[in-house]
């Protein structure tokens, strides 16, 4: 015997339950870490790289990611090629 198909508001209740549920799964392992960063004193975002002057220290990785985005950046739309 065959049933009456559901009404289009319960597929879509159904289908909101079970993208939370998959959702909730998904996020769940980055909680921990989130909860680190929060609870963090001091964020330290430096690396390996440093250059030691009379300036103090210098991150070399953060300079060569910028000085690489200033030469590679191209104008890809038109309001960009106006700018």
């Amino acid at each position: 015997m065959l049933t009456a198909p559901l009404p289009g508001y319960k597929k879509v209740k159904i289908m909101r339950e079970q993208a939370q549920e998959l959702n909730s799964k998904l996020v769940s392992k980055y909680i921990p870490q989130v909860k680190a960063e929060r609870e963090a004193d001091q964020h330290d975002f430096t690396t390996a790289d440093k250059l030691r002057g009379a300036g103090g220290a210098i991150n070399l990785r953060s300079l060569n990611q910028m000085a690489a985005n200033l030469t590679e950046a191209t104008a890809s739309s038109t309001m960009e090629k106006r700018i």
